[in-house]
């Protein structure tokens, strides 16, 4: 069995890569790290890589030259960590500024999400860690007009009864444990 493996990065080969490198530097906030060109099959790429992590080369990488039918998707959903909940009031003003709308607001107790779609119909992910655990799947309607001591006390009032609440520590243990890296 090898040993534990960390997700790095995924690519998304776009339709028209121009206006989905505008959506995720300007609406998602990542920075161009890097941009190239290369051969496949005869044909010329142009390839872009972006990072929100200045740790990370690249957490994504937008390829241009998409073939399939627009309605094909493989991608169930992409998922980017926000440090604050004030951060995914930011990113739904920014989808309105740019004529998107989130498809859901969420609670998921484990965590506070922003659903919607990116340019080309990716489902992206949005989403803030709460500082506790309890079983998926889990999803009630969120407020983001709400302060955050109140979205924390609302979703703790709710969750701490629930026979799988913990805290997130004792949570990322029980699963170091399980994945045989703690022992």
């Amino acid at each position: 069995m090898p040993g534990p493996i960390g997700f790095s990065h995924m690519g998304i080969h776009c339709f028209d890569l121009e206006p989905m490198y505008d959506f995720y530097t300007k609406v998602m906030g990542m920075t161009e790290t890097d941009r190239g060109e290369l051969e496949r099959d005869g044909k010329q790429i142009i390839v872009r890589f972006l990072s929100s992590n200045p740790s990370e080369h690249h957490q994504l990488v937008l390829y241009n030259g998409r073939t399939a039918d627009r309605d094909v998707t493989f991608i169930n959903q992409i998922s980017f960590r926000y440090e604050s909940l004030d951060g995914l009031r930011k990113l739904r003003d920014a989808l309105g500024e740019h004529g998107l709308q989130p498809a859901r607001i969420v609670d998921h107790g484990a965590s506070y999400s922003v659903y919607f779609d990116d340019l080309e119909g990716n489902r992206i992910e949005a989403f803030v860690d709460t500082p506790w655990y309890v079983e998926q799947p889990m999803a009630d309607p969120l407020d983001l007009s709400k302060s955050d001591d109140t979205i924390l006390a609302e979703t703790k009032a709710k969750i701490s009864g629930h026979p799988t609440f913990k805290s997130r520590e004792e949570w990322e243990s029980e699963t170091a444990v399980k994945m045989g890296i703690k022992g």
